[in-house]
C-alpha cells in the first residue's frame, strides 16, 4: 500500500563541495535500518559513489548547474518512504531556506524545510477571502 504523494515547488541547493558529505551521511544510516520498517523503498546504497546516484536511489533525482552544485530535486517515486530521515540525515549541507512542497492524496499538503541544519516538516495554513 503506502501514501500516494506528488512533488510541488521547491528551491533545493547542496554545494558541489558538500556533495561528498552528503555520501558519507547518508552511509552512516547504513545499519540503523533495524528501528523499524526504515529504508522500505530503498535498495542497497552501501557501494554508491555520488551524491547524484545515491539521491536516486533515495527516488530523487537531481538537476546540476554547470559548476556542479545540485540545484534541483525532482522527486521520482509514487509514494511516501524514508524520504524525512533523508533530508535530516543531509540537512546541514543544504542552503538554509531550501524547500520542497509535496502534496498527498485527500489533498494534504505539507512541505520539508531546511533550516539550522534541520529538515522541519511544515503544513500549511490555508484562509479563503
Amino acid at each position: 500500500m503506502g501514501y500516494s504523494m506528488n512533488q510541488g515547488d521547491s528551491e533545493f541547493f547542496i554545494k558541489a563541495e558538500d556533495k561528498p558529505k552528503v555520501v558519507e551521511a547518508v552511509k552512516k544510516l547504513i545499519g540503523h535500518e533495524t528501528c523499524g520498517d526504515y529504508f522500505s523503498w530503498v535498495d542497497d546504497f552501501s557501494d554508491l559513489d555520488t551524491a547524484e546516484e545515491i539521491l536516486a536511489e533515495w527516488r530523487w533525482d537531481v538537476g546540476v548547474d554547470d559548476d556542479g552544485n545540485i540545484i534541483e530535486l525532482y522527486f521520482t517515486g509514487e509514494k511516501l518512504g524514508d524520504d524525512e530521515i533523508l533530508f535530516n540525515a543531509i540537512a546541514e549541507f543544504v542552503k538554509e531556506e531550501s524547500y520542497i512542497t509535496m502534496h498527498g492524496k485527500n489533498g494534504d499538503m505539507w512541505r520539508w524545510f531546511f533550516e539550522h541544519n534541520m529538515c522541519i516538516e511544515q503544513t500549511p495554513n490555508i484562509t479563503w477571502g
